[in-house]
């Protein structure tokens, strides 16, 4: 991995933790506002470690970045589901006067939201093989998924486990 997406993956990790997620009720406004910044955010510079480490020709650039904006326009879609995921179970913890946390739902959910995940994976990989030989498919998708790790361990660094009844 070269130096910039060195750089731009540390730069999602520090970025992250600077939003620490609340601890009361009064803060569950600003989470909210921080998750969805965080996202934003992200999905900003996962193009510039995409363009640093493809290492793509014009006319692979071409044809990559249409597919790659499709790509991207259905993982923005599936984050915002989570997000709303991740602030239904917020809204749970955090409001004295809801009902019980739906834990099963939600851990349904975010099954559901991996399993979305694999099959725009998978129906991307052939979108790309017709604008990219095989290796720089791999390459795209072994990106995708270290970034992808570093979110996931940010938000299990920072979700609270499902409290007891």
């Amino acid at each position: 991995m070269n130096y910039l997406c060195q750089k731009v993956l540390v730069g999602f990790f520090v970025f992250g933790l600077l939003f620490s997620f609340p601890v009361n009720a009064q803060e569950n406004k600003s989470m909210k506002d921080d998750l969805k910044l965080t996202f934003e955010a992200m999905n900003a510079d996962m193009k510039k470690a995409f363009e640093a480490n493809m290492q793509l020709s014009e006319k692979e650039k071409y044809t990559f970045w249409p597919i790659y904006d499709q790509y991207e326009k259905a993982m923005t879609q599936l984050n915002a589901s989570k997000v709303r995921m991740i602030n239904k179970y917020y809204e749970g913890i955090f409001n004295k006067n809801s009902s019980e946390i739906k834990s099963l739902e939600i851990l349904n959910n975010y099954f559901s939201l991996q399993e979305e995940r694999l099959k725009i994976k998978k129906l991307y990989i052939s979108k790309f093989q017709s604008v990219l030989d095989d290796s720089k498919v791999a390459r795209f998708f072994q990106l995708d998924n270290k970034i992808e790790a570093i979110i996931d361990f940010d938000l299990a660094r920072k979700v609270p486990l499902v409290p007891y009844k």
